[in-house]
């Protein structure tokens, strides 16, 4: 599992790099958010994937419980 602390410091080397090339500036609070944004999706996506996969089988089939 991803840590926060781990993906603040990937996004904030991320917005160095984009200040030192571009020139444009990120501001914290925006750089926090999309470390949670990140977070989030990586809990979602696996479950809506999870929720389709199950939902596909046919209707007198069970599904896999491994």
């Amino acid at each position: 599992m991803i840590s926060k602390k781990w993906l603040l410091g990937v996004i904030g080397f991320a917005a160095y790099l984009v200040k030192k090339y571009f020139g444009l500036e990120m501001p914290a609070e925006l750089v926090d958010d999309l470390a949670e944004l990140v977070l989030l999706l990586s809990a979602i996506i696996p479950m809506v994937a999870n929720m389709f996969k199950h939902s596909s089988k046919p209707a007198g089939q069970k599904a896999d419980t491994a």
